[in-house]
């Protein structure tokens, strides 16, 4: 399951959305060398500090299309909607 933002003080709290396809997500899980025709992506979680303000990467949350049997975006909705906690 995905989980919610957080963080240690609230200081940096929250959670951001964003939306495109075959655009920066995509790309940049291509250029970190995960194979995208088997893996979408479907968020990344960004990690940085007050002693660290440089963003890193942590993870990038994917769908395994192969695992789900079809490539359709309704059905990587579906998958990724029972991965979301409430």
């Amino acid at each position: 399951m995905l989980p919610k933002a957080d963080t240690q003080y609230t200081d940096f709290s929250g959670t951001a959305a964003a939306d495109w396809h075959k655009g920066g997500i995509h790309q940049l899980a291509e250029y970190l060398g995960l194979d995208v025709n088997r893996y979408f992506p479907i968020g990344i979680e960004i990690d940085f500090s007050e002693f660290n303000l440089k963003p890193e990467i942590s993870a990038i949350y994917v769908v395994d299309v192969q695992e789900i049997g079809e490539n359709s975006m309704d059905a990587i909705r579906a998958h990724a909607k029972k991965m979301t906690k409430p």
